[in-house]
């Protein structure tokens, strides 16, 4: 879905070299076609979604390491 809505993958390094302050105000603002959730989530609830979206990146990075030929 993100792929035709031209948004990065949010495993990609586009997204996890952003500071955790720049996507709170993103998922808070929203930005480009994305909608803005300032009215739908707590700030510990974007707390927890942040650190979602950084766990994709961990486990983006063990599954390549899981299929790496030189394990």
């Amino acid at each position: 879905m993100g792929a035709s809505l031209n948004v990065p993958d949010l495993r990609s390094a586009l997204v996890q070299e952003n500071r955790d302050e720049f996507l709170r105000q993103v998922i808070k603002n929203g930005r480009g076609n994305m909608p803005a959730f300032s009215r739908d989530f707590s700030e510990a609830q974007l707390d927890r979604i942040i650190k979602l979206v950084r766990g994709f990146a961990d486990e983006s990075s063990r599954q390549t390491q899981a299929r790496s030929p030189n394990r």
